[in-house]
């Protein structure tokens, strides 16, 4: 299994090589049996990863849900809301996609909220604009470019009127930090299994509290891949296994180094502390860190942040070098990381 130079867990982590043992044990089975017989013969595992998600989330296995990725869960959940000749509330750091997908439907207007700063950020700007007209509350818990924690479940106390939903994207959380959505407050609860929490590609969850009018079960295509399914329980059984808390800070403990060496040099990071490390580029550096990433020695993302996050970051340039470490990355994989950044930055 190769990890050595890998910085890329935000968007898709390096995972246990038991769970793609486990996806070829099912499909030679499907190849033996056929889909029909080795989904029943594995219908008990299959019952478990629910079992395990719910775990996961602190929620009821009646509440969860899969899907194939976050965004497809996303517009599932958003087909179940009544959008028509309403507003909805959008963080500022919104999933770009999530954001052009309301946009385009035309009959919902939507207004980005103020800014919250700080470590004490002050909501009321926020409740101020609840209201009976409004459908929807969007929320990263962590966002995607800076690696910021928005404090989801000061948001989520917040009073709402009652038909108003409160929607966070956790694809940038599960598996590198406990998530509890009943302390969030939340309504629905959506994110992948490929970044942090270390699963296979094509599977993600969603969680949608049981007075919501929709149930995570509608949300479900009707024909979900178990192999993947089966390589997610497998993922999510060994997150819980080490520990969300110790994964936590094994991962902070490789972020907020690459920080420190960061500001040490006076070259400009993303205000997040969570695992993701956005270093601002300057069209030149950039071409540069292109160059190192081309190689193959290092690899990261350069995001372009307009796109990912354009709310946050309108206009001219903008191009940030995001680094994720996470539990395998050693010693020599942040010496070898410093080394190449100290060619160009």
């Amino acid at each position: 299994m190769r990890t050595t130079g890998y910085f890329n867990a935000a968007s898709h982590g390096i995972p246990e090589v038991g769970f793609y043992e486990k996806m070829v044990e099912y499909l030679n089975c499907e190849v033996r049996i056929g889909p029909e017989n080795a989904a029943s013969e594995y219908g008990a595992s299959i019952a478990e990863v629910r079992h395990l998600a719910a775990s996961l989330l602190d929620g009821a296995k009646s509440e969860v849900g899969f899907s194939s990725t976050t965004t497809t869960a996303w517009r599932s959940m958003l087909s179940r809301l009544d959008l028509a000749g309403k507003r909805v509330l959008v963080a500022p750091h919104d999933w770009g996609e999530f954001h052009r997908t309301i946009k385009a439907r035309g009959d919902v207007t939507v207004e980005v909220l103020p800014p919250l700063h700080g470590a004490n950020p002050d909501l009321a700007g926020w409740a101020a604009r609840f209201g009976d007209d409004v459908a929807a509350l969007f929320v990263p818990m962590v966002t995607a470019v800076g690696g910021v924690r928005y404090p989801v479940e000061a948001i989520g106390a917040l009073p709402r009127p009652k038909a108003m939903k409160f929607v966070v994207d956790g694809a940038q959380a599960l598996g590198q930090m406990p998530v509890d959505v009943n302390r969030i407050g939340c309504d629905v609860f959506v994110s992948t299994g490929r970044k942090w929490l270390r699963g296979p590609r094509q599977a993600s969850m969603v969680w949608v509290d049981g007075r919501c009018g929709f149930t995570a079960g509608d949300l479900e295509p009707a024909d979900k891949n178990n192999a993947l399914l089966l390589g997610l329980g497998v993922a999510i059984e060994h997150y819980l296994e080490v520990g969300p808390l110790k994964v936590q800070a094994q991962i902070l403990a490789r972020s907020d180094q690459i920080r420190d060496w960061a500001r040490a040099r006076s070259i400009p990071v993303e205000a997040g502390q969570t695992g993701s490390v956005s270093l601002v580029l300057t069209e030149d550096m950039s071409v540069k860190v292109k160059e190192i990433l081309s190689g193959g020695d290092i690899i990261a993302k350069v995001l372009d942040t307009r796109r990912f996050e354009p709310m946050a970051y309108a206009g001219g340039f903008g191009q940030s070098m995001r680094l994720s470490p996470h539990v395998y990355t050693s010693d020599q994989d942040m010496a070898d990381l410093f080394k190449a950044l100290e060619r160009v930055l």
